[in-house]
């Protein structure tokens, strides 16, 4: 894979789970149980892409709540998320910026 092509993935991936958190939180809020459901599965579809463990593992989280309408599952997956997700995001905006030193 191209190095352009590397970063436009990576940075469509921050950019994608970054919305889905936003969305998420909205979600939550409505108890929008098959959104929370879809919108969780997407996300982890896109962070499983990259080796993450975390990030997907929480997202499960939350889509197995939404997909029961569990409400304590789901409140627990968004707090493992708002953990999990800033030390994601710094750690891929790590690795673009190194990428991009390297070049």
């Amino acid at each position: 894979m191209s190095d352009e092509r590397w970063f436009e993935l990576v940075r469509s991936l921050i950019d994608s789970v970054a919305e889905a958190v936003h969305q998420l939180a909205e979600a939550a809020e409505r108890d929008d149980f098959a959104a929370l459901a879809r919108t969780a599965h997407e996300a982890r579809n896109d962070a499983l892409m990259f080796g993450s463990e975390a990030l997907p593992s929480a997202l499960g989280v939350v889509e197995r709540g939404g997909r029961r309408a569990d409400g304590e599952a789901i409140r627990d997956g968004l707090a493992e998320l708002t953990e999990v997700w800033p030390a994601t995001r710094a750690a891929l905006e790590r690795a673009l910026s190194d990428r991009r030193r390297a070049q």
